[in-house]
C-alpha cells in the first residue's frame, strides 16, 4: 500500500498496555514503533522521512498490549 499509493505521513504507533509503570511501558511501545518502522524502510520503497513513530503507555484497553498500528495520513491532493 505504502508504496504504491502517495501520502503525506504515516505514524507507527506501538501500545505497552496498562500494566507496567508509565515511563517503561512507554519505553517499550516505543521500542515496538521502531521495530516496525525499521522494517518497513528495510524492506519497502517509502521515504523515511515521512515515517515517524509514537509510543503508547497505559492506554486503558487491556487488548493494547503489544499492539502496533500503522496510521497513514493523506498527502496533498495536486
Amino acid at each position: 500500500f505504502l508504496e504504491s499509493n502517495t501520502f503525506g505521513l504515516v505514524v507507527v504507533v506501538g501500545y505497552a498496555g496498562r500494566k507496567g509503570a508509565t515511563a517503561k511501558g512507554r519505553e517499550v511501545a516505543q521500542a515496538r514503533a521502531m521495530v516496525v518502522r525499521e522494517y518497513l524502510v528495510k524492506n519497502f520503497k517509502v521515504d523515511e522521512k515521512l515515517l515517524k513513530t509514537l509510543g503508547m503507555s497505559e492506554t486503558g484497553a487491556a487488548d493494547d498490549l503489544g499492539r502496533v498500528e500503522v496510521v497513514v495520513f493523506p498527502g496533498q491532493g495536486k
